[in-house]
């Protein structure tokens, strides 16, 4: 979803829509329904029957600043965003401290999840008619943790709010021409 965003708007901006002689300003439509779409959409600038735009001029010295600066804590990619995604966020749960450990907050992960939340809300069980669900964390090897639909609920939350995040980061850097200002990886809930 919003990975999809980063790498859409750094492959527009940098590969479709320079000019011959490197200017160009490229127009892009985000999603703000909050339904997490974030699909984007090149249209021509000004076009007023989609909104909202973001604008960017190619040649802006804070584009090319932006872009010629990967430093190892701030790098603006694609690539960025996913490494913090798959290098995941700490998760402490308070009830259950052997639940606590560093998730995976990437696409893959949060599809599986969510997969598995809208199965147990239509059947009211996990897959085999299990009441719990196994969720791998991101450790090398990966530990398996059994958790309740509602801590499942939990950890889904809480790797959804950090995956939006880091994509807001990454947008937010994009737009203003700075670097990225991550969001802390961790999390603390009463599960």
């Amino acid at each position: 979803m919003r990975t999809r965003t980063c790498i859409a708007l750094l492959v527009l901006a940098a590969i479709l829509f320079v000019s011959p002689a490197g200017a160009a300003t490229v127009c892009v439509i985000t999603d703000q329904s909050g339904l997490g779409s974030n699909i984007l959409t090149q249209v021509p600038c000004g076009d007023s029957t989609t909104a909202p735009i973001t604008t960017l001029n190619t040649t802006d010295p804070k584009w090319v600043a932006f872009q010629a600066n990967p430093s190892a804590g701030g790098a603006i990619s694609a690539g960025a965003v996913n490494q913090r995604l798959m290098a995941g966020i700490a998760v402490t749960f308070s009830v259950t401290p052997s639940l606590s450990a560093t998730y995976q907050a990437d696409v893959g992960t949060l599809a599986r999840l969510s997969a598995q939340l809208g199965r147990f809300a239509f059947t009211g069980t996990f897959p085999g008619k299990a009441s719990t669900l196994v969720v791998r964390d991101a450790a090398k090897p990966p530990v398996a943790h059994t958790m309740t639909a509602a801590q499942v609920q939990f950890l889904y939350g809480v790797l959804q709010d950090y995956s939006s995040a880091v994509n807001d980061a990454m947008t937010t850097a994009v737009a203003g021409g700075t670097l990225p200002v991550w969001p802390t990886a961790t999390a603390v809930g009463a599960q």
